[in-house]
């Protein structure tokens, strides 16, 4: 299991930093890419990569002509546990994230 250092709390963390952010909701890329460089230190192609990575378990939408990611809490839940990813036990809070406003809304 990859750990990351997120500088907002000094604790470790099994969460993919792109997940990390998105737990307070849904962002533009150009914010995504802000947070991780600030609270994990990575630089936009990795964050990039990362999106791709994680394409499965994100929404996508925009806002005027910006792109708007948010963590599809519906696919992760929905899924056979044994599907999940890792890191889904480690979200702050399952029902918190279904609270959240979503794209388009």
């Amino acid at each position: 299991m990859t750990l990351w250092l997120d500088a907002s709390t000094f604790h470790l963390t099994p969460i993919p930093p792109v997940i990390a952010v998105l737990e307070d909701g849904p962002m533009e890329r150009a914010t995504i890419l802000a947070a991780c460089q600030a609270r994990f230190d990575l630089g936009s192609r990795k964050v990039d990569d990362m999106l791709k990575g994680l394409d499965d378990y994100l929404k996508k939408g925009h806002r005027g002509h910006a792109k708007v990611f948010e963590i599809d809490i519906d696919t992760l839940a929905g899924m056979e546990e044994e599907g999940r990813p890792e890191w889904y036990q480690y979200l702050a809070s399952v029902e918190t994230c279904m609270e959240l406003p979503r794209v388009g809304s």
